[in-house]
C-alpha cells in the first residue's frame, strides 16, 4: 500500500476494508437544438443536480463517488439522455443497503424535479457486489505474530478500516482468514504514487486490455504451459521493432522461453517472409544456395520491385499500412498515434497468421500465437529523484494455440494474476545482476499486478553511458507486438516458441 512505509505490515481484527457496489444512472429528457432550450427537457442539467445531491447527502461511515459522466456528441444539440456512474462503499452490509436505497430514491426524485426520469442500474451482471472484508480475530493475531518474526516488531502495526474493497472478502465469508497490507512508500526511490495513478490511467484509457509487462508474461507462461509449451522445450522467435526500447520485453520473453530467434523489423513490419519464418522454426535454410546453383546469379539479380532500394523496410511498412487503411476505409488525416498503432497491430497480426499457414505444417507442428501492443510508459527523465516510476505494458490482442490440428483461443484477462510477491520473484530472472530490483514499486490494480521497471536496469539496457539523471526520454510510446510458438517433432524433438511484434 502506498500510504504505508516500505517494509511495514499492517492489519486489524474485524472489518478492514469496505464493501463496494457500482451504479449506472440513465437520465432521460427530451433533446433538441441548444439555441432553444425552452423547447427541450435538458437531461444534462438534471444530471448535474443529481450529482450534487448525491455527493452532498450525509452518508455516515460510507463513501459515494460519481466517476463517470457522458452526454451527447455535438456542441449545438441537447441530448435525449445523460449517463452517470460511480461507486458506493460502506463498512457494513446494512449501511450499504441503506445507501443503495438512498441513491435510487434521490436520483429519481431530483430528475423528476427537472422534468426527466432516472433509471438506476446496479450492474450486478458486470461487477458484482463486493462485501466488506472482515478479518477473523484469531487468525489476524497469528498473522501479526508471524509478521513480527519476519519483519521485526517495529514493522508491524494495526490500521483503521479503509474504504477500498477487495474480492478476498468472499474467502472471508467462507473460512476464517485475514487480509493485511504491505507498505511500498519510499520517497527516496520515488515510490510515492497513490493507487490507480493517472500515469497508469493514461495507458488503460487508450488500451483497456493493457497489462504490466511482468503480469503479461506470467499469464502467457501459465496459459501456454497448459498446452505443453514451456521454457524447458521451447525456443522463442521474437519479432519486435528494432528500436532498443523494446529490449525490456525481449528480456522478459527470453527469461521465460530461453534464447530467442529475432526477426525484428522497422516498426515491427514482417520482412522475413516464409523462408525467414521457416528458419526460426527449424534450422538455417540452404534453399538460397540450392536455387543459386540451379538458376545462376543473373536470374536473381533484379531491381527491388516497387520497394525503395535505399529504404526497403520503411517502404514495405508504409505500403502494408496504406493497404490496410484503404481496406478499412479510414481517413488517414484523422489518424493519431493510438489509432495507427492499432491499425499496425491488426496488419501485422494478419501477416503473421498468413505466413504461419505457409510456413508451418499443422500435421507436424503445434503452434501458439500471441499478438498485442507493447507500450512504454516511462518517466520523462530517468532520474530516481523525479519520483516518477517507469512502467512497461503489453495490451494483448489475439492469443491462440493450434495443438494436434485444433485451434483454441485464449483470453489472458481470465488467467489469474500473480500476487506482488510471486511477480517480484519471476521478474528477477529478467533483470539478474541489478540489485535495485528489490527496491521497486509493485502493487495490485483493477486489471492485475503492476511493477515498476528498475532504473539502473533500464538505463543499462538502453546503452546509457552518461549519468542517468541527465537522460531525457519520451514519456509514452507504442510498439507493435505479436508472437508465435511452434512445436515441430523433428529428430531433436524441439518445440519452437516465438513472439513477434
Amino acid at each position: 500500500m502506498p500510504f504505508l512505509p516500505s517494509g511495514v505490515f499492517a492489519s486489524r481484527p474485524g472489518t478492514i476494508m469496505a464493501g463496494a457496489l457500482s451504479f449506472h444512472i440513465n437520465i432521460t429528457g427530451r433533446g433538441g437544438h441548444a439555441a432553444m432550450p425552452h423547447l427541450n427537457v435538458d437531461p444534462v442539467v438534471a444530471a448535474a443536480a443529481v450529482i450534487t445531491a448525491l455527493q452532498t447527502s450525509p452518508l455516515g461511515s460510507a463513501v459515494l463517488s460519481v466517476t463517470l459522466l457522458r452526454a451527447g456528441d455535438s456542441y449545438n444539440v441537447i441530448p435525449d439522455v445523460a449517463q452517470l456512474g460511480g461507486t458506493i462503499r460502506a463498512l457494513d452490509h446494512e449501511a450499504m443497503m441503506r445507501l443503495q436505497s438512498r441513491v435510487g430514491s434521490l436520483s429519481e426524485g431530483v430528475a423528476q424535479g427537472y422534468g426527466c426520469s432516472a433509471e438506476v442500474d446496479w450492474r450486478q451482471d458486470q461487477q458484482p457486489y463486493y462485501p466488506p472484508t472482515v478479518n477473523d480475530a484469531a487468525v489476524e493475531r497469528v498473522t501479526q505474530q508471524m509478521a513480527a518474526k519476519l519483519l521485526g516488531a517495529d514493522k508491524v502495526m494495526q490500521v483503521e478500516p479503509i474504504m477500498p474493497a477487495e474480492d478476498f472478502s468472499f474467502y472471508c465469508q467462507q473460512v476464517p482468514c485475514t487480509f493485511g497490507f504491505l507498505g511500498i512508500r519510499n520517497e527516496t526511490l520515488g515510490s510515492v504514487h497513490n493507487l490507480h495513478s493517472p500515469q497508469h490511467h493514461n495507458v488503460s484509457g487508450y488500451f483497456p486490455s493493457a497489462l504490466g509487462v511482468d503480469d503479461f508474461m506470467a499469464r502467457v507462461e501459465v496459459a501456454l504451459s497448459g498446452f505443453g509449451f514451456t521454457g524447458e522445450n521451447s525456443i522463442a522467435m521474437t519479432n519486435l521493432c528494432r528500436d532498443e526500447v523494446t529490449t525490456v520485453l525481449k528480456d522478459k520473453i527470453e527469461s521465460v522461453f530461453g534464447g530467442s530467434f529475432n526477426t525484428n523489423g522497422l516498426g515491427a513490419v514482417l520482412t522475413c517472409g516464409v523462408t525467414g519464418m521457416g528458419a526460426g522454426f527449424s534450422h538455417s535454410p540452404v534453399s538460397c544456395l540450392i536455387e543459386l546453383k540451379a538458376e545462376g546469379y543473373s536470374k536473381n539479380c533484379k531491381v527491388p520491385g516497387v520497394h525503395d532500394p535505399l529504404d526497403p523496410e520503411y517502404s514495405i511498412l508504409k505500403q502494408r499500412l496504406a493497404r490496410r487503411v484503404r481496406y478499412e476505409n479510414i481517413d488517414p488525416t484523422k489518424m493519431d498515434l493510438v489509432s495507427i498503432t492499432g491499425l499496425a497491430e491488426r496488419t501485422i497480426t494478419n501477416d503473421i497468421e498468413y505466413l504461419i499457414e505457409k510456413a508451418v505444417d499443422f500435421k507436424k507442428a503445434n503452434i501458439a500465437v500471441v499478438t498485442g501492443v507493447q507500450i512504454h510508459n516511462w518517466a520523462t527523465e530517468l532520474d530516481a529523484r523525479s519520483g516518477v516510476p517507469s512502467l512497461e505494458f503489453v495490451a494483448p490482442a489475439k492469443v491462440f494455440v493450434v495443438v494436434d490440428g485444433r485451434k483454441t483461443f485464449i483470453d489472458l484477462s481470465r488467467v489469474p494474476t500473480m500476487s506482488p510477491r510471486q511477480l517480484q520473484l519471476m521478474a528477477k530472472a529478467s533483470v539478474s545482476g541489478h540489485k535495485d530490483e528489490d527496491q521497486v514499486a509493485i502493487g495490485k490494480t483493477v486489471a492485475g499486478t503492476l511493477k515498476e521497471i528498475p532504473l539502473k536496469y533500464l538505463t543499462q539496457r538502453l546503452g546509457v553511458t552518461k549519468d542517468p539523471e541527465e537522460l531525457t526520454m519520451p514519456g509514452m510510446s507504442y510498439t507493435w507486438t505479436a508472437g508465435i510458438i511452434a512445436d515441430e517433432p523433428d529428430e531433436d524433438h524441439s518445440e519452437h516458441t516465438s513472439f513477434s511484434q
